[in-house]
């Protein structure tokens, strides 16, 4: 029994002085390694946009809550009940888009208590305040991406939708600032509704150089990587702390256990922070392996990761084969062919490459437009197969957008 406790006491101290070395080298960075480092900035109300997010909260649930029957009755992004439904809506909200169009245009982005008044005793109790915080931030992604731009467009106004969806894709920047990776997953997600509405206004030409220029200086400001990495560096801090909330993870016998466990998890998400700046700074060559789990913890953490950095750079594809859309369609000869490069865009390089592979995106004039795309996690090209977009081996882009009639429903009205 005594040999018992004198080699768990030199795992405890080797293993303990490891973790400690670590966490220190993490706090030097200016990173959190517990919840309780999370010390949001003072920022002026009036430059915050938080302040302008709770004011709409209200509105948006009403929204949300008279929209969701609706929407799920009718598949038709234009049917006139959708559509009706819709301006009814933002009708009787007025100050609803006023207010998410504050919270865009604001410089800073500060929750004064982050998790919550309750504090940061419980790692779960924190992460449902911020999945809270996200959901509601979803909402407002419909309203100003999905709701908002199919109304303008099926109203022919296409410099009004693009200037919704520039709103959307500011408050996205926003969003990425919450902590933990499924919120950085949700923020992503709300880019989503942005997309279609872009590709539809660019793809009419009928939108004016002052909005193409407003939409380049801000798809110019979205780094998915560094997102990543910032958010990565966020859910650090909530994993370490659910390690104490494991049974037995406060006592001393089971301290070199744990302590070993969270060496490995530390280094698991280093793997990440490094692997993304490699392909930040050089691009990429394809994805790189992970290394493979070394224990339960980190087998079930590869796969929420890999899932999370596919995301972010199936996005960031996403955000580039806008830009290149909207480069195409600021010149002179909207219809020429680019560079097989790209490189008469005007663009930054790194703003024409397929996130997933490093080379150009793909660009075809097709009939109807332009069709651009990455080739996605599969590394293959489809052909410019698009598919659903749930479908993960196929291409992911923008085509010429599908034709709307001003009514698309067939019956009358009552």
């Amino acid at each position: 029994m005594v040999v018992i406790l004198v080699v768990n006491a030199c795992f405890v101290w080797t293993t303990g002085s490891r973790l400690e070395r670590k966490l220190a080298e993490i706090r030097a960075a200016g990173d959190p390694t517990s919840l309780a480092d999370f010390r949001p900035k003072p920022v002026a109300p009036e430059q915050n946009a938080v302040t302008y997010l709770r004011r709409a909260q209200e509105d948006l649930k009403a929204i949300e809550h008279e929209l969701t029957p609706v929407v799920k009755a009718n598949d038709d992004p234009r049917s006139r009940k959708r559509l009706a439904a819709i301006r009814s809506a933002m009708e009787a909200y007025p100050e609803v888009i006023p207010l998410l169009e504050k919270a865009a245009n604001c410089p800073e982005y500060s929750v004064a208590e982050p998790f919550g008044p309750a504090g940061t005793g419980d790692p779960n109790a924190a992460l449902e305040t911020v999945m809270s915080r996200s959901r509601e931030y979803r909402s407002a992604a419909r309203l100003l991406g999905s709701y908002r731009c199919s109304v303008l467009l099926s109203e022919g106004q296409y410099d009004e939708a693009a200037k919704s969806a520039i709103a959307l894709m500011k408050l996205t920047r926003h969003f990425d600032n919450e902590p933990s990776l499924v919120a950085f997953l949700v923020a992503v997600a709300c880019r989503g509704y942005a997309f279609e509405p872009l590709n539809e206004a660019l793809q009419s030409r009928a939108v004016s150089e002052e909005v193409h220029q407003a939409l380049e200086e801000e798809l110019a400001r979205h780094d998915l990587r560094r997102a990543f990495q910032q958010n990565l560096k966020t859910e650090r801090a909530f994993g370490l702390e659910q390690f104490l909330t494991f049974p037995g993870a406060r006592t001393w016998f089971a301290r070199a256990f744990y302590n070993r466990y969270k060496l490995n998890y530390l280094g698991l998400i280093e793997w990440y922070l490094t692997d993304t700046e490699k392909a930040a700074s050089s691009g990429p060559g394809g994805p790189a392996t992970p290394p493979e789990p070394t224990d339960i913890f980190s087998s079930l953490l590869v796969p929420a990761l890999e899932a999370t950095r596919k995301a972010a750079t199936r996005t960031e594809s996403m955000v580039r084969a806008v830009r290149v859309l909207n480069a195409l369609e600021r010149r002179g000869d909207p219809d020429a062919l680019p560079a097989a490069d790209l490189s008469d865009l005007g663009l930054p390089k790194e703003a024409t490459l397929d996130a997933f592979n490093g080379k150009p995106l793909i660009v075809k004039k097709v009939p109807g437009g332009w069709l651009i795309y990455s080739v996605g996690p599969d590394l293959k090209d489809d052909d410019g197969d698009l598919g659903d977009r749930e479908t993960e081996g196929l291409d992911r882009g923008f085509g010429p957008p599908e034709k709307h009639s001003k009514q698309t429903d067939s019956e009358t009205e009552d």
